[in-house]
């Protein structure tokens, strides 16, 4: 057998790859007729310039844009399997890959692009939380909406009056709880938090009836309120607006001084800020001012019947004490109560001081 010289390989070599990329970049018909042609890249291409174009081609188009019958095809399909296959167990994965697969074999772009819609399922992942089910796009939804929330909205409200009872020593130690009709929706805060590090996705919404609306993210793992049966007593008994729980230093002092199951406040400027229940309006400095105590217990959702006969027993009254422990205040929304838990505060100090000194 004869054997070609080094430099004639090679040569033949560089003939056949020239021939190659010659193929490549001319039209898809004239490739058969070129192909047999043995003078194809000297007569009809210049090789050089076919190269140059080429490479030009090459660093002014990324290959997105190179096949366009394909790309167009397949960008359809990726986002969708980017974004949501961490949805889908691996036999479901497969399933929806097959499916691609064969419709894309059989079908033209045209008909393609559609069908491809239908054939990926969107499942969402379900989290089950008090007998209700959340997604992951309602969460996201929901974040959503907190971003654009007015100032005035529960969910911004509710972290920013915490922060500031906080600072009063009204909800210190994870206590104390605030509440806001909002829509006929009840927003509550969550319990056992840091009350001045709360944030507007950890707060419940629920309806009139306690059934859950919005819960917060399931990796918080945070709970409603365990004051919630007391809210939804002064909702329905007295249609408040809003109801805070504090936990009052000086409330808890004043009761240690006074074994009464009520109390009596008179003679200060500053009880013109309570509002009378009964008489719908806020008391006059020169009237006496009534409010119940309660015993405390165990669990705050033992204190519901006693707080209902409280409000039964003292109709006029827009709070209840509960001894040694803190108050209720509400209010026609939370503006009301908020200030009106300000105006306890205040005479609850001087009672202190009037009966520490036995004035």
């Amino acid at each position: 057998m004869k054997q070609l010289s080094r430099s004639k390989l090679k040569v033949k070599w560089s003939r056949a790859v020239q021939e190659a990329e010659c193929l490549l970049s001319i039209k898809k018909n004239e490739r058969l007729t070129a192909f047999f042609d043995t003078k194809f890249i000297s007569s009809n291409h210049d090789m050089k310039s076919e190269n140059n174009i080429q490479t030009e081609r090459s660093s002014t188009h990324p290959q997105t844009s190179f096949t366009p019958k394909y790309m167009n095809i397949i960008p359809k399909l990726q986002p969708k399997l980017e974004l949501e296959n961490s949805n889908y167990d691996s036999a479901t994965y497969q399933e929806n890959l097959t499916n691609i697969t064969e419709r894309s074999s059989t079908h033209s772009q045209a008909s393609f692009s559609p069908k491809c819609k239908n054939i990926i399922p969107k499942l969402k992942p379900k989290l089950e939380l008090e007998n209700s089910y959340y997604d992951s796009a309602t969460c996201q939804e929901n974040l959503t909406k907190i971003s654009i929330l007015q100032k005035d909205h529960p969910r911004i409200l509710i972290p920013e009056l915490c922060k500031l009872f906080f600072t009063n020593g009204w909800v210190t130690g994870t206590g104390g709880g605030i509440s806001i009709k909002y829509n006929n929706q009840i927003f509550i805060a969550p319990s056992g938090v840091q009350k001045e590090r709360m944030e507007p996705d950890d707060i419940f919404v629920q309806d009139m009836n306690g059934a859950d609306i919005e819960v917060p993210p399931y990796e918080k793992n945070l709970s409603k309120s365990q004051c919630t049966p007391i809210f939804m007593c002064s909702y329905i008994e007295r249609n408040a607006g809003a109801v805070i729980h504090i936990h009052s230093p000086e409330l808890v002092k004043l009761c240690l001084l006074n074994p009464e199951n009520e109390l009596r406040i008179s003679g200060l400027e500053m009880i013109k800020g309570i509002y009378n229940e009964e008489k719908g309006r806020f008391y006059d400095n020169d009237e006496e001012v009534i409010i119940p105590i309660i015993e405390n217990s165990k669990y705050e959702r033992d204190l519901v019947d006693t707080f209902q006969l409280a409000l039964m027993k003292y109709p006029s009254t827009s709070a209840v004490v509960v001894r040694n422990h803190g108050m209720y205040v509400w209010g026609s929304d939370w503006k009301s109560a908020k200030t009106q838990c300000e105006c306890y505060e205040y005479v609850f100090n001087i009672m202190v001081f009037k009966k520490i000194n036995n004035l």
